[in-house]
């Protein structure tokens, strides 16, 4: 495959990932300060060997990546938050949780709280840190719908704020803003599952283009 790496305007990116304005697949409600980067990660149509990729291969390869994305963005003294939001349901965010590895003793995970009282389902929440990026297997299960009903947003954040940041339930909640400034990057789907996006202070074109390209050349030895 592919990877080509364009980068676009912060300001676009709640516009541009395309999912709707509800009480949890909606924007955080804190704006990224004005030194922030804006990455979109696209998989070409055509591989090395020039043959065409379909639509669905390319989301295939997408969900592939995002460990190693995780990895290249990895810094010392921060940790990967992953946060997903949609529908309580079967096919939204009901199987998060059996792709997760609640049992193991150093995970951490938080779950906001949902009641069904009428015929329509409730959104909700769950945000799960593990020490290795690489335990996110629900980054490739086909039984997590990451292109129509399930947002994924993964943070790398200081350790200190990665209880604060598995506690947020709501995106009005007053503690974003201070996330959000210390936050090494954001890694976020797209819907439909076309590209990913990445926002990040830490890295200018050049220092991120670089950490992609190492990583997914380790990944292939």
């Amino acid at each position: 495959m592919i990877v080509r790496i364009n980068q676009f305007d912060p300001e676009w990116a709640e516009d541009a990932a395309d999912w709707s304005a509800g009480a949890f697949t909606g924007p955080i409600r804190a704006a990224w300060p004005d030194d922030t980067h804006g990455f979109e990660i696209l998989i070409l149509e055509n591989d090395e060997s020039d043959q065409l990729l379909d639509a669905s291969a390319r989301r295939s390869r997408l969900r592939e990546l995002l460990p190693d994305l995780m990895l290249a963005l990895a810094e010392p003294g921060h940790a990967a938050v992953l946060r997903l939001d949609g529908p309580l349901t079967a096919a939204g965010l009901l199987p998060v949780l059996s792709c997760l590895d609640l049992d193991d003793p150093a995970a951490r995970f938080g779950l906001s709280p949902a009641m069904k009282l009428g015929e329509q389902s409730p959104e909700g929440s769950i945000r799960f840190h593990a020490p290795d990026p690489a335990t996110a297997a629900l980054c490739v299960a086909p039984s997590v719908d990451l292109e129509s009903a399930v947002r994924l947003r993964i943070f790398g954040v200081p350790s200190e704020l990665v209880a604060p940041l598995l506690d947020v339930s709501t995106l009005e909640d007053e503690r974003w803003p201070e996330i959000v400034s210390e936050a090494s990057y954001l890694l976020q789907t797209v819907r439909g599952l076309g590209a990913l996006h990445v926002l990040t202070r830490r890295f200018d074109p050049d220092q991120l283009r670089a950490r992609v390209t190492h990583q997914l050349l380790r990944a292939k030895i």
